[in-house]
């Protein structure tokens, strides 16, 4: 199967783009299961060729490579229409259009920009971080066929280490705070998630921090943390803990949950449903159904002994890896628009 992969990232840079789908697929074409492969970094050739260029010259890769498929991640500010999007299907018919959206959306809140909406109206199939609302969402704006693909991380994170017995704190918050466009509006659960932030700082003082923007004292709040930096910040702390936005859409969890349980650090979150599916038998995870569970979940762990919160950290390591690395995420994502494509191809028999 020829794989056509439009990356969203600013630099091209493989290193610092999206470095976990790029290297799962190139593991399956090195396999042979992709049986050729090419990467076109739409946004940065938006800067480089203008609009126009750019919109021409993916038109004309599609009719020079032939793909079987092409998934296309978070078109971003890449100015494609209902009307480009039909002319590129002209050009390729039985290709699979594939839109893979890494935000959550909503209707009024945070609605996708123009762009967004039309990719999900076009698209054979469309993967979300979440479901329930979410891809109710999703079908309102159009789309055909709604899969799970969540959140994962990738390689650099998960790395080795030998877990420390003494730690700056006790517990860390890696969240930004997203205020609405109004005064004293959030993001979905963005209250719950000040709560709490303010609740963990009164009872844990200066062995609790947050790191993130958006957020105003009294809470304990330290510098905001470069991505590629989380797993460092994790470490220096025995637990993490967090309150997700769009709590309300079933499976939904940001790529701070697969980070943290890949950096070895037991976890508790605001609970949402689904998540006693996706993550069944995981090690060092831990829910509360309000703010108030969650924080007395925090507490309890953090009287537990060291080593049951090392052991429990160690086999979370191992857990997301089996389930959430980007490499099977990806490679499940590839799968399955390799089924979407059959059918595809079969109900268009005459």
């Amino acid at each position: 199967m020829r794989l056509l992969f439009l990356p969203n990232e600013l630099d091209g840079d493989p290193l610092s783009g999206q470095v976990g789908p790029r290297a799962a697929f190139a593991e399956l074409a090195s396999q042979g299961t992709i049986t050729a492969l090419e990467i076109y970094s739409f946004l940065v050739r938006l800067k480089q060729k203008g609009a126009h260029g750019a919109l021409q010259e993916l038109l004309e890769l599609v009719v020079a490579f032939e793909p079987d498929v092409l998934f296309w991640q978070h078109v971003g500010g890449f100015p494609v229409d209902a009307s480009y999007l039909a002319e590129l299907r002209r050009r390729a018919p039985s290709m699979l259009l594939a839109y893979h959206e890494g935000d959550a959306i909503g209707r009024w809140r945070k609605r996708p920009p123009p762009e967004t909406r039309a990719l999900i109206a076009a698209a054979d199939l469309v993967f979300a971080v979440g479901l329930g609302r979410q891809a109710d969402v999703m079908h309102g704006y159009g789309a055909r066929e709604v899969l799970h693909l969540p959140h994962s991380y990738d390689m650099r994170f998960g790395t080795d280490w030998t877990p420390t017995r003494t730690r700056e704190f006790d517990a860390v918050m890696i969240a930004n705070l997203w205020r609405g466009r109004l005064p004293g509006t959030y993001l979905p659960g963005g209250r719950k998630r000040l709560a709490l932030g303010r609740r963990l700082s009164v009872r844990l003082g200066p062995r609790f921090g947050i790191f993130g923007r958006g957020w105003d004292r009294p809470v304990n709040v330290q510098a905001p943390v470069p991505f590629a930096d989380q797993e460092r910040t994790l470490r220096r702390a025995w637990i993490s803990v967090n309150w997700e936005h769009f709590d309300d859409y079933a499976f939904y969890f940001s790529d701070r949950m697969p980070i943290t349980l890949a950096a070895g650090i037991p976890h508790v979150a605001g609970y949402v449903p689904g998540y006693e599916h996706i993550f069944k038998g995981c090690p060092g995870l831990y829910f509360g159904t309000t703010v108030g569970d969650v924080a007395d979940c925090a507490e309890w762990l953090l009287s537990q002994p060291r080593d049951r919160l090392i052991g429990e950290g160690q086999e979370a390591r191992v857990w997301v890896a089996r389930h959430l690395s980007a490499a099977v995420v990806y490679h499940r994502a590839f799968e399955q628009c390799h089924e979407s494509l059959l059918v595809k191809r079969r109900d268009a028999r005459p």
